[in-house]
């Protein structure tokens, strides 16, 4: 069996709780993180290496892969079709190179020249780019598929970010926000990133050495405050920091809303009981209701 190398980033199952490996302080002892409740514990790798033998833990196999690496589980017949027509056409934009032993930048720019007068311009970019994809998957045609791992994050931190390695500093970035830029002080952001790094000495002050939250730089911290401003509403930031007054003249719309072009294209309704009974010889019936319709164009009844 091979060796086992417990560092940072190594994982492990123990009670169907997963940890993982976020410092190592010295070669014998490493801290870890519950997944599930981000609670972090001291552990000595001797006695982690003693339960993995007596079969009390479990380590989680490498799930690090290389980005042009996909699933096994995924097969060509199991894309959508606008999927595989897209792996098809970058397999023919690079298929002439594929038989190269290793292309080199004229055989790129030739490709790119040859397409190009075929009307199917591709950059010479493009095509290493295709061509690595597919070298490093060892000839996978999958590996052509367009990435989408990442879309939709725009705005959002990155999952290695301090913010979410770290609860506590989420934390004092939102009583930063708070307490220091929403308010009729308005106090800039770097104020706020200051609040936090003091905030954050203050926290290590009363924690083991080994529990130190690491001390980010002032410029991260600006940035994840900066992303947790642009999440929130406008308004309601102005209204925080300028008064309701100034927010609605800010956000008030520029120009007049044109609701209607042409007669009866809108109309407004209003109904009014009148202060009046109709009735017959058998008695009354009730008070009529009066309904007028108002044309919105030309404000016409």
């Amino acid at each position: 069996m091979g060796s086992i190398r417990i560092g940072v980033g190594t994982e492990w199952i123990a009670d169907e709780r997963v940890w993982r490996v976020i410092r190592q302080p010295n070669p014998e002892t490493v801290i870890a993180r519950d997944e599930k409740t981000a609670v972090e514990s001291e552990f000595q790798i001797g006695e982690l290496l003693t339960q993995f033998a007596d079969g009390l833990l479990e380590f989680s196999p490498d799930t690090e892969r290389s980005p042009q690496q996909l699933s096994p589980r995924i097969d060509l017949r199991d894309l959508s079709d606008e999927q595989r027509s897209v792996v098809e056409e970058r397999w023919a934009l690079i298929e002439p190179l594929t038989h190269l032993e290793q292309p080199k930048n004229s055989d790129f720019r030739s490709r790119a020249s040859r397409l190009q007068t075929e009307g199917n311009p591709r950059s010479v970019a493009s095509l290493r780019r295709y061509y690595s994809a597919w070298k490093a998957s060892a000839g996978d045609r999958r590996s052509l598929m367009p990435r989408t791992r990442n879309c939709g994050g725009r705005g959002r931190s990155r999952e290695t970010s301090s913010l979410n390695r770290y609860p506590a500093v989420g934390r004092l970035v939102e009583e930063a926000v708070r307490n220091v830029y929403l308010t009729t002080a308005r106090r800039p952001i770097s104020a706020a990133a200051r609040r936090v790094l003091d905030d954050l000495e203050r926290l290590n002050s009363r924690l083991p050495s080994e529990h130190a939250i690491p001390i980010p730089k002032p410029a991260t911290i600006e940035r994840a405050i900066g992303r947790r401003i642009e999440r929130m509403d406008p308004w309601e930031v102005d209204r925080r920091r300028w008064g309701r007054k100034i927010a609605d003249q800010r956000h008030k719309p520029t120009q007049a809303q044109r609701l209607a072009r042409r007669v009866l294209e809108r109309v407004e309704v209003d109904h009014s009981r009148l202060k009046v009974v109709v009735g017959t010889e058998a008695g009354p019936i009730g008070q009529p209701w009066l309904t007028v319709l108002i044309d919105y164009y030309s404000r016409m009844i």
